[in-house]
């Protein structure tokens, strides 16, 4: 699946919920940690590291490790609510659901 189509999920989502709940500043976050994972293209892309390899594509950032700490960047996001202006439980739960859609778009 193409990266900018792992974007809808958190767009869907902040569309329904409203701009009150989900501000642009944590629709962006969202849709950041939803193509965060494939970041691992630009290895294969520009460092020559084979697709299918443990640094390729669906490699090491498809991992449950990665999504581990993709968790805590969610964890931050709720730290740093309150000075961006979003609602603690729900910055957490958006980026949190933003993430975890990565990977249900490629089954």
């Amino acid at each position: 699946m193409p990266t900018y189509l792992h974007c809808a999920p958190p767009l869907a989502l902040a569309a329904a919920l409203g701009r009150r709940r989900v501000p642009a500043s944590l629709m962006l976050a969202g849709v950041a940690a939803s193509v965060l994972p494939d970041v691992d293209m630009l290895n294969v892309w520009y460092a020559g590291v084979r697709y299918n390899s443990v640094l390729g594509h669906r490699g090491l950032t498809h991992s449950l490790g990665f999504a581990l700490a993709l968790g805590l960047v969610a964890a931050l996001a709720a730290l740093a609510a309150r000075r961006c202006g979003w609602r603690r439980g729900i910055a957490f739960l958006f980026v949190a659901l933003s993430t975890v859609s990565h990977p249900c778009w490629t089954c």
